[in-house]
């Protein structure tokens, strides 16, 4: 068994989102933790080149997923999925890349945290929603009783699962149920016997973490999530060995960089109504994109 994996999903449209990613743990990390993919639709073609890049570490073969609503699901199944393969896992979105080393999360997990990067940091709410109505927090009303009885009236803050990492060991208990409650979500059939509710895979770890009690570590939803603002981010400074240097819009260097817009950084030839975000986000999605690894 490995000692720390990431682990990620992809389907034929995702692929080059998929490239960026492992090309982006290549740079800050090299060979020395792996990428396991969960493959949801992956062409032969595109499997044979994964398998070829040095931070390739396995292909968790999944049923292929038609609707976001069956992504979600399976989502929710990739720390079972990978537990045989790593005691610590990192889950990251397909759609992200690191522009950073990570270790502080790989840490916290080791020392039995769930590590998520929060959904709204506390000093920009007003900048969401000047009403003040957004704080961030959730407090489970009667509707998420299904998780259990003592999580009515609870109160955390809420988080993004773009980037989740574990002990899937000290957490079998949250691994387990972010997987069964999948099979029971009211996202995916309006007349499940057992109403878990919560729109997608976020939800209902978010329901998961707080039924069950877990130590969470918040991460910088700016700086680890780009949860909310599309920008701006500038490249600082650039490596020979093709690191970055990001800046967030909080003028801190970026860790994370998560393409949150409906469609993604890779399909605006496409689209011609695409707006380029302020600053150089794109830039820096095709930067790791373009990274050759050949001969490395």
């Amino acid at each position: 068994m490995l000692d720390r994996i990431f682990v990620t999903m992809s389907d034929a449209g995702y692929f080059l989102g998929l490239r960026a990613l492992m090309n982006s743990v290549y740079i800050y990390y090299g060979r020395s933790i792996p990428v396991v993919v969960m493959d949801v639709g992956l062409t032969k073609d595109q499997v044979d080149e994964i398998t070829k890049h040095p931070t390739f570490g396995g292909i968790i073969p999944c049923k292929l997923c038609e609707t976001r609503e069956q992504a979600w699901q399976i989502k929710q199944s990739c720390f079972v999925f990978s537990s045989e393969i790593a005691r610590i896992v990192c889950w990251i979105d397909s759609d992200s890349v690191l522009t950073d080393r990570i270790d502080e999360a790989f840490e916290a997990a080791e020392q039995g945290y769930v590590v998520v990067p929060r959904w709204v940091e506390k000093d920009e709410a007003l900048l969401i929603d000047p009403s003040g109505a957004t704080t961030g927090e959730i407090v489970f009303s009667e509707k998420w009783a299904q998780y259990g009885k003592s999580l009515v009236g609870k109160k955390i803050d809420w988080f993004v699962s773009s980037i989740v990492c574990l002990d899937v060991s000290a957490s079998w208990d949250l691994v387990a149920a972010w997987a069964f409650t999948s099979k029971f979500a009211l996202y995916a059939r309006a007349d499940s016997p057992l109403p878990f509710v919560g729109l997608g895979d976020e939800a209902h770890l978010v329901g998961c973490v707080a039924a069950l009690g877990k130590e969470v570590l918040y991460l910088s939803g700016a700086e680890w999530a780009d949860a909310h603002f599309n920008g701006p981010f500038f490249i600082n400074k650039k490596t020979s060995d093709g690191k970055l240097f990001v800046q967030g819009r909080r003028g801190k260097q970026q860790k994370v960089l998560h393409d949150i817009a409906g469609f993604k950084w890779w399909q605006r030839p496409m689209n011609e109504c695409f707006r380029p975000p302020v600053g150089q986000k794109w830039e820096i999605f095709e930067h790791f994109l373009n990274f050759s690894t050949t001969g490395r």
